[in-house]
């Protein structure tokens, strides 16, 4: 391991890890030097990083673009950290002792949303297409992949596309065929979608805004599979009516089309109305607008500490600054430097970095915890100075990771942030997502902090 990057999909920060060792003498120390009680920014150490390391963490910051843009992502990040404090709460309840927690079985329903397998199956020359949860027979073509894969593949082509420095390659196949035997990348989506339409060039124009678009609904999956059969219908007829917008160069309105394909589908809330129940299951299939759902709250009151703020603040400016509405779909394209700008201001947003050492004194520190700015439009955090602010993202993180070790959700392979071996702690991992690792395992405040909260949500309940 080199450099491994996780981007958690219900707080939206991304915990990264470096070998600390493999970038030379002048980097390890600066990586030493660094406090991560100072609020530092890393631009010094980012800038030692090789290529490729920076396109890693261009790719996790799509993602949080992906996030903050698609309603669907955004509700389910909302959804689900909401779930992450309830269950929180009630292992609190049940038992000061969190050591135990993982023996008590806490029903969590949404948290493996994105990660449900779906079929799609086609048969090409007769335009046939289907979708669902299992395989079936009889035809040529079939994807099977989840809603985690769809971002990954949006991301993935984005990937390429951002970096190439002659626009002409941005949907060339070839040049494609040659970035991906050199960087690895989630394409089985790509790949069905070229061999459905019959062209590979048709898929690197419009794959993007495609995914993006079925992001827009409840049912992503099923929205993608619509989507494709009419792109299917409608842009092979020779001399049809999309004959004139094909041969057009890029960039073209595709978020504009496809946007408009989405009014056609049946949904069991009418399009443009907001369903009574807010969830994400497979039965309620509704159209999510921005303007209704980016930023929004629970019940009017809570919203997503990390993601909510500038969510609702990108939205608002979509409006008066060209080039936000679509950012998502076409950032290469984008000539407006305000959309950019706010656009990478993004970098605001949480990431916890670990740095291995060969004498296992690593360093561990986080970036945005003191620079969220946006975050203090919300009415929750506007009293907060950021020494609060800090506070309160070092308590969350903390019950977070309790709560993702004791239900086993969300926890990944990344999902260790610290490297005392010796600590009493660290073989049960509750402290996976804790930002804060002193030098001395003696000197961390996790276990106070965690408990320090049990006790008070145990004070309120006997109230």
């Amino acid at each position: 391991m080199r450099f491994r990057s996780h981007l958690d999909p219900t707080t939206f920060v991304t915990f990264i890890h470096v070998d600390g060792t493999a970038y030379g003498s002048e980097f390890e120390k600066h990586a030493r030097s660094l406090q991560q009680k100072r609020g530092e920014d890393g631009s010094e150490l980012f800038a030692m990083l090789r290529d490729k390391e920076r396109r890693v963490m261009a790719h996790e910051r799509y993602h949080v673009w992906q996030g903050l843009r698609l309603p669907f992502l955004y509700i389910y990040a909302l959804l689900t950290y909401s779930a992450a404090v309830t269950g929180f709460i009630k292992y609190a309840q049940i038992t000061h002792d969190w050591r135990t927690w993982p023996n008590i079985s806490i029903q969590q329903r949404l948290f493996n949303r994105l990660d449900k397998p779906f079929w799609i199956y086609v048969n090409p020359e007769k335009g046939e297409l289907a979708y669902g949860s299992e395989r079936q027979d009889g035809y040529q073509l079939e994807v099977h992949i989840t809603t985690k894969e769809m971002l990954e593949t949006s991301a993935s082509i984005n990937d390429f596309q951002t970096w190439q420095e002659d626009r002409k390659h941005i949907v060339d196949p070839v040049h494609f065929s040659r970035w991906r035997k050199r960087n690895p990348a989630y394409l089985k989506l790509y790949d069905f979608f070229a061999k459905f339409v019959g062209s590979e060039q048709l898929a690197l124009r419009t794959l993007i805004p495609l995914i993006n678009a079925s992001f827009h609904t409840s049912i992503p999956e099923k929205a993608l599979a619509e989507l494709l059969a009419r792109m299917w219908a409608r842009l092979r007829e020779p001399n049809g009516e999309y004959s004139a917008f094909l041969e057009q160069s890029e960039p073209c309105r595709w978020s504009d089309l496809f946007h408009g394909w989405l009014k056609e589908l049946e949904y069991t809330t009418p399009f443009g109305e907001t369903p009574d129940l807010v969830d994400l299951d497979y039965e309620h299939f509704y159209y999510m607008s921005g303007g209704t759902w980016l930023g929004s709250r629970l019940a009017g009151e809570m919203t997503h500490p990390f993601l909510g703020p500038l969510a609702l603040e990108w939205e608002a400016l979509s409006k008066t600054v060209p080039g936000l509405t679509y950012y998502l779909d076409y950032p290469i394209y984008v000539t407006n430097e305000d959309a950019h700008n706010l656009a990478f201001n993004t970098d605001r947003q949480t990431r916890i970095f670990r740095f291995f050492f060969e004498d296992q004194h690593d360093r561990v520190f986080t970036i945005g915890d003191s620079n969220l700015g946006s975050v203090f439009l919300s009415h929750g955090f506007a009293k907060m100075d950021q020494s609060d602010f800090r506070g309160f993202v070092v308590d969350t993180l903390a019950a977070y990771g309790a709560f993702r070790r004791a239900s086993g959700i969300q926890l990944t392979e990344a999902g260790r942030t610290c490297y005392h071996a010796d600590c009493p702690h660290y073989t049960d991992n509750f402290c996976n997502s804790y930002p804060l690792i002193p030098e001395k395992f003696e000197d961390c405040g996790f276990e106070e902090r965690l408990t320090s909260w049990i006790n008070r949500i145990r004070m309120r309940s006997t109230q």
